[in-house]
């Protein structure tokens, strides 16, 4: 089907995230594609730079946001691909990467000198 081909270029990821006591929450969220046969989408992960992916959530085709729960200590990599009941479009040029231990310290609180 030609709009599993171009499917992904109607999706816009964002990650939002919140911390939690053995790793992140992070809430992924994408444009509904317009297209009318969408069947629903899937997110992978990858944490060994896009080596290997593993299918972290399936959605149907209404649902445009999914939590997914990680581990702080690597970096991940993210996709979205979208699919019908014969086939499924997944990009391999295009995704989103999450790295816990980038995430800019925090200030410290009630500092002072006397």
């Amino acid at each position: 089907m030609r709009y599993l081909f171009t499917a992904l270029g109607f999706v816009a990821l964002l990650i939002t995230t919140a911390t939690l006591a053995f790793g992140e929450e992070l809430v992924i969220s994408w444009t509904k594609n317009p297209e009318p046969d969408i069947q629903g989408y899937r997110v992978y992960a990858s944490d060994d730079l896009g080596q290997t992916w593993h299918q972290m959530k399936e959605v149907d085709a209404n649902t445009t946001t999914v939590t997914i729960q990680v581990s702080e200590d690597r970096m991940w990599l993210f996709r979205v691909s979208v699919f019908d009941g014969s086939q499924e479009n997944i990009r391999t040029d295009s995704g989103l990467w999450y790295n816990g231990l980038w995430k800019p310290l925090t200030r410290p609180k009630q500092i002072g000198v006397e």
